[in-house]
């Protein structure tokens, strides 16, 4: 039999005798008489063992191969080993084995081999005060966390996520997602009751939100008092907001970094909602207009503008507007919630960015460069959470519900209260008195409508920025205000006019510009509009109602047996269904004889084509079939070259009622006729040449091209190609032009029209 290894290295092989006469029985057997070690099941990591150790047989699962062997321990003990044998340790979803380990009837804990335990299986282990963690060690992929309260490292069950309201994840998502330095200060300085972040801990949804690329340059921008230079930008939204804004405008304070927003439905308000600041650095295009210039001239204010292409020049506001998204993506994917939210997540983006502290202001917070107040954080939930606010106010009878379960939309500007969203009723309440549930996400769940009018909209337009407080906002019962309010300080310019404050146990206090939660209203809810008083009968009378796509709040779930639509031909080609698609597309192009295959001509452009993928469906809303469609670049065509006359006539609309009126006087039958892929049907009378299908490209000729021989989608002439044929056709038929309208054909036999 081979030696054992041992923690010293490799020794001569000793009988079951040899090694117990070695020993003094009469001190091991008193020591082991007045030890007292109570039952430990937990395996323990020992970076020093060369093999696994364990007192119990019954970890060990494979048929025990017994041994007379022994193995020395660290205070230069033999312990006797009766036999070893492998097993299995199951963590989470992975399966670990366990190699040779020795049955020591004698040893106190069970010790895991680190040496042999990463090497059977194919980890690696890092240590830290706190545990250690399981990563795979090709990829590097943490596998399983697991952590340590004594001064040994137990292999315990992986440590869960924990649930109370100080742990750090929860605080995690209630700031917003921010670092973990920022994290790490608000702890340290007791700010917040918070425990300690592991170097491990890994948030999944920022990862999936706050991906990142290359950073933009620092700007050298240097100044001395707030105001004194503004950055401004202007970011597009890939999605209607609820309340249809399409855009938002930020501008950022140089000095303090404090943070103003500004939804926009359209561009052309950019102009309406700018702020009389000192100085302004801009990128060009939205704010490079007379309206600017002249504005700017009036005002003596300086204007610089990136160069074209050149967003990093603007790199700050660009930071913020990616801070921001990445604080939007975050709460979104975090709730669950449709996009069409972006607007609700923006204003709590930018309220979090204000109180949180920053490495570049030394981890002190905009809010405090610019009011001189330090902002608190008790106040904070986890946006998109359900919530309970107070109703009894507003309930018809005292044995009606006294609250309603709602979704957390964020702090009302204004107000120190929380914007509450009723899912049935798409009500917003503004509530003080709000119960959160920060652990359950209504849009998470099957049962929550996704579909909402919302009763808060004010058509009324953008308000003009107030930058400074001038007095104290009243504890008062007011409607929601629209989202059109910026996120940053607003303050009325002038006192609010008194009114009835709201029935509650809490004085009334002066609000602070950087604390939107104020002793409100218990809650406060929007009446329905008014009924129509006049004559006219309307569809809105007759309770026929037809929904407005601006509040189309749905979300889409897709079968899960459709393939989503490729954003590349190389992955249409992967997939089976767009495959057929695209073979059959195919097919019908050769078979029309749309083109020939020729050697490329060096004195001709040649353009390009693509593939175009989109569901059709049925009426009943279940998929048609998969449509591909090959289109060509017709922005690479040159006038002159491979296109001519582009022009094709269109039916008048007048034409058309004048023919149906005479169709419904006359009583003649109407007929429809739907010509299938109408362009593909034209004959070109100009020499195009394009380049040959992706995905389809012939192996035997890969440097020809092909010579069109008829019209393709996407070519400047193939309308007028396609009504040349028809009406040639038409007028081969004996059909005629009408002198109106040259686009209406009349047929006429005996007579008789």
């Amino acid at each position: 039999m081979d030696p054992l290894p041992t923690i010293n290295g490799t020794r001569p092989h000793l009988n079951l005798q040899t090694a117990l006469n070695a020993m003094s029985p009469v001190d091991l057997h008193q020591a082991f008489t007045n030890l007292q070690v109570p039952q430990d099941s937990n395996w323990y990591m020992d970076t020093g063992a060369a093999a696994h150790l364990t007192a119990n047989p019954g970890k060990i699962t494979t048929p025990m191969t017994f041994s007379s062997n022994t193995i020395f321990v660290g205070n230069g003990h033999r312990l006797p080993i009766s036999g070893s044998g492998n097993s299995l340790l199951p963590i989470l979803n992975k399966t670990y084995r366990l190699l040779n380990i020795q049955h020591a009837p004698t040893i106190i804990k069970d010790l895991l081999s680190v040496r042999q335990f990463t090497r059977d299986n194919h980890v690696s282990i890092e240590f830290d005060p706190y545990g250690f963690s399981l990563k795979d060690l090709k990829t590097g992929t943490h596998l399983s966390r697991h952590n340590s309260t004594g001064d040994l490292y137990p292999f315990s069950p992986p440590t869960q996520a924990l649930s109370t309201s100080s742990s750090a994840p929860l605080w995690h998502n209630r700031l917003g997602h921010p670092g973990a330095n920022i994290l790490d200060f608000l702890s340290r300085h007791a700010i917040i009751d918070c425990n300690k972040t592991s170097n491990s801990f890994v948030c999944p949804l920022c990862q999936l939100a706050n991906s990142k690329r290359l950073p933009f340059s620092e700007s050298n921008s240097i100044t001395f008092a707030p105001f004194d230079l503004i950055h401004c930008d202007l970011w597009t939204s890939p999605v209607l907001s609820n309340y249809g804004y399409k855009y938002y405008m930020v501008l950022i304070d140089n000095f303090s970094q404090y943070v103003w927003i500004y939804p926009l439905k359209y561009k052309s308000e950019t102009f309406s909602t700018f702020a009389k600041f000192h100085k302004l650095e801009t990128p060009r295009g939205e704010f490079d207009n007379n309206n600017f210039k002249t504005f700017a001239q009036t005002h003596g204010l300086i204007m610089r503008f990136s160069c074209p292409q050149t967003s990093p020049q603007n790199g700050k506001a660009e930071r913020m507007i990616r801070r921001l998204n990445d604080i939007i993506r975050s709460v979104l994917i975090h709730a669950h919630m449709p996009p069409t939210f972006w607007v609700e997540a923006l204003h709590t983006a930018t309220y979090l960015h204000n109180i949180l502290p920053s490495k570049r202001l030394r981890y002190t917070t905009p809010a405090y460069i610019l009011f001189h107040r330090h902002p608190t954080y008790d106040h904070l939930r986890v946006f998109g959470c359900a919530c309970y606010p107070n109703t009894s106010a507003t309930q018809p009878h005292k044995l009606h519900p006294r609250s309603i379960r709602c979704i957390f939309l964020g702090y009302p500007p204004g107000y120190r209260g929380y914007r509450c969203l009723d899912p049935n009723t798409g009500r917003v309440h503004i509530s003080r008195h709000v119960t959160f549930d920060e652990h359950t996400f209504p849009f998470n769940h099957p049962s929550t409508p996704t579909t909402y009018t919302f009763l808060d909209e004010d058509p009324s337009p953008f308000p003009s920025p107030q930058l400074y407080p001038t007095v104290p906002i009243l504890q008062t019962t007011q409607p929601d205000p629209p989202l059109t309010q910026p996120s940053g300080p607003q303050p009325p310019t002038s006192p609010l006019p008194k009114s009835t404050p709201a029935q509650s146990d809490s004085p009334v206090h002066p609000a602070s510009p950087i604390q939107p939660i104020v002793p409100a209203a218990t809650s406060i809810t929007h009446p329905p509009p008014p009924l129509n008083t006049h004559s006219m009968t309307t569809r809105a009378k007759q309770g026929v109602f037809k929904p407005n796509p601006k509040y189309s709040l749905s979300t889409t779930h897709t079968s899960n047996n459709i393939s989503p639509v490729p954003t590349s031909y190389l992955k249409a080609l992967s997939d089976p269904n767009w495959l057929r698609a695209m073979n059959s597309e195919f097919s019908a192009l050769q078979e029309n004889h749309t083109w020939d295959l020729v050697p490329r001509p060096s004195d001709s452009p040649v353009i390009r084509c693509m593939w175009l993928f989109r569901h059709k469906f049925k009426s009943d809303g279940t998929l048609e079939r998969y449509k591909a469609r090959l289109v060509v670049n017709g922005k690479s065509q040159t006038v002159g070259i491979d296109c001519h006359d582009t022009f094709s006539l269109v039916v008048k609309p007048a034409t058309i009622r004048t023919v149906l009126s005479l169709d419904v006087s006359k009583q003649w039958p109407i007929h429809q006729l739907d010509v299938k892929n109408a362009f593909l049907h034209g004959h070109l009378e100009e020499t195009v040449y394009m380049h040959q299908p992706p995905g389809f490209v012939n192996a035997n000729a890969l440097s020809h091209v092909c010579r069109l021989r008829k019209s393709l989608y996407g070519l400047k002439q193939a309308p007028r190609a396609w009504y040349t044929r028809f009406s040639t056709f038409l007028l081969s038929r004996g059909f005629r032009n009408s002198i109106c309208d040259t686009s209406l054909f009349i047929y006429r036999q005996g007579g008789r029209m």
